[in-house]
């Protein structure tokens, strides 16, 4: 007898306990998923898929350009105009940027301005000359494309020396765009192989050379994609290098006219 209600009095008090559990409930957070349309002037996009969602869900938003505008990226850099993204407790806020969508000169430079001054490393507040040996990079009308100057790797003369380096730089502002392109026109005459002009990218502390020229070339127009330093902030540099021995007959060097930057 007492052990029958022993058992009772278990079963009850498990049932009761089970019965508990089941009326238990927790609620799950949510967090506030806010996106924003940033852009240099209204009218430029918009974008969708704000909202309120579970922590740990996924939201796909969208970015979407205007007509004659296109997307950049997200605040965070990603580039993907539709995006999913995991929703974290904080919850968080995505902003889209867009610009123009159009090719943009960045600058072009025949070098026929009276700002330069050859007893100076810089012209026009844009390049500087100031890494060199012997003779830095100058305006010349001596070897030219097209007016009145040109600009010389070795100054206004119309050689170079053996061990020669010197040059020329300007910095370049491509955030907010997705592309860029460099042009110029150029004359060399230069030993083969060993004196070069070279164009060069200086990023973050590291160089990174994009092309090289050596031997003879008359006025040749000549492109290089800066492509994947768009977004960032680079120093251009034309280096022109020689060795220990070997300068061609004059006129001998490296000449450059109408350097362009283009950006999308």
């Amino acid at each position: 007898m007492v052990r029958a209600v022993l058992k009772s009095l278990i079963a009850v008090i498990v049932l009761a306990h089970l019965a508990g559990c089941a009326m238990e409930t927790r609620e799950i957070p949510t967090a506030s998923l806010t996106v924003k349309v940033a852009a240099m002037s209204s009218g430029m996009g918009s974008v969708t898929g704000g909202g309120t969602y579970l922590v740990g869900s996924q939201a796909t938003i969208t970015a979407t350009a205007n007509e004659g505008y296109r997307f950049v990226a997200w605040n965070d850099e990603n580039k993907d105009a539709t995006r999913k993204v995991r929703i974290p407790y904080a919850g968080a806020t995505y902003t889209a940027s867009f610009m123009i969508d159009a090719l943009i000169e960045l600058f072009s430079e025949g070098f026929e301005s009276s700002t330069w001054s050859s007893d100076t490393t810089t012209y026009a507040g844009a390049w500087n000359t100031a890494t060199y040996t012997h003779t830095r990079w100058d305006r010349t009308s001596s070897i030219k494309y097209d007016g009145a100057y040109s600009i010389g790797a070795h100054g206004i003369s119309t050689t170079y020396n053996n061990n020669t380096n010197s040059e020329l730089r300007r910095v370049l502002y491509l955030s907010n765009f997705s592309s860029a392109t460099l042009s110029f026109k150029e004359y060399i005459n230069t030993e083969s192989y060993y004196d070069k002009l070279q164009v060069q990218v200086i990023y973050n502390g590291t160089t990174t050379t994009l092309y090289t020229k050596s031997s003879f070339s008359d006025w040749t127009s000549r492109t290089v994609d800066l492509s994947s330093y768009a977004g960032k902030t680079i120093t251009l540099v034309f280096k022109f290098s020689s060795d220990y021995s070997g300068v061609p007959s004059s006129p001998a060097g490296v000449w450059l006219d109408d350097i362009t930057v283009t950006a999308l």
